[in-house]
Formats: structure tokens, sequence, C-alpha cells
């Protein structure tokens, strides 16, 4: 099944996942310093991966069309990626919010954009269990998900 992603080190035996982790960088298990803490996906909730249109995931030769991507950086930084827009908040940002906790909405904002502007949020919002509502947009955040979202889909 490609509708969530996991982390693999979580499948071996004994202490072998953390000797694994060692190995590349990581120090422990622990979900906020593992090596897969940046690709998982939360069923239910606004992290992870986010398709453009539905995914069947019984037609083992549907496209997948990835639409954005929500992570935790190892430095702690959060990430919201999409085709055209790119938000990074950074701990110590006034909306910064572990994104692994919203389950429901939130609205990020930041001075910085990785295109070079400044001044854009993003508010998401959980639609259903497998859809989330998002918005990009110059400005501070709004008090609710405007009109003119776009939906994506696990």
């Amino acid at each position: 099944m490609l509708l969530y992603a996991e982390c693999p080190y979580d499948y071996f035996a004994d202490n072998m996942g953390d000797e694994y982790r060692a190995l590349i960088g990581a120090s422990s298990s622990d979900s906020s310093d593992s090596a897969c803490h940046t690709s998982y996906d939360i069923p239910g909730g606004i992290y992870g991966g986010w398709f453009q249109a539905p995914f069947d995931d019984e037609d083992l030769f549907a496209r997948a069309d990835w639409g954005m991507a929500i992570a935790t950086m190892p430095d702690g930084a959060i990430r919201v990626n999409e085709e055209s827009n790119s938000i990074r908040l950074r701990p110590e940002d006034e909306t910064y919010l572990d994104p692994r906790t919203v389950i429901e909405e939130h609205c990020y904002a930041s001075a910085r954009n990785t295109g070079g502007q400044g001044g854009w949020h993003v508010y998401l919002k959980m639609l259903t269990p497998n859809t989330m509502g998002v918005a990009f947009d110059q400005g501070s955040c709004p008090k609710s998900l405007p009109a003119d979202y776009s939906v994506y889909y696990r």
C-alpha cells in the first residue's frame, strides 16, 4: 500500500534499528530524533505526504499525483512544500506548532519563504480523515480557512 510512509527501522528486531539509525547519524529511535521522522505520515492529521487527486491503492498501476509534503527537519524546522509554494518555520517562530500533533487545523506564518519572498502563510485544515484544505497566501494568518482553498488527498 502506497498511502502511508512508515519507518523501515521500526521493523528490525531488538536494537538493530537503533544500530542502523546510529550509522546514518540519528542517535536513537525517539521520533523527534529518528532517521525517519521527516518522511512518515500520520493518518488523520496534517503531517506527511499528500496527493493532488484521490489515490486508489487497489489499482497497482495508478498514477500518484504527489502534491504536498509537511515535514519536520532534523533541526526542528517545519517545511510545508507544494509544487509552487514552500514555507519553512523554526521552533522560535510565533505560529510554530509541531505538525505531528495537528489533527484539526492550523495556520503557519513565516516572514521567510524558500522562494525568496517574505510574509507568507499556509492555512491547513483537515476536512475528513483523508482530505485536507490548503490555502497559501501572503500576509498574516486568517481566522479560518479561506474560501479559495485547494484540496489534497491521502
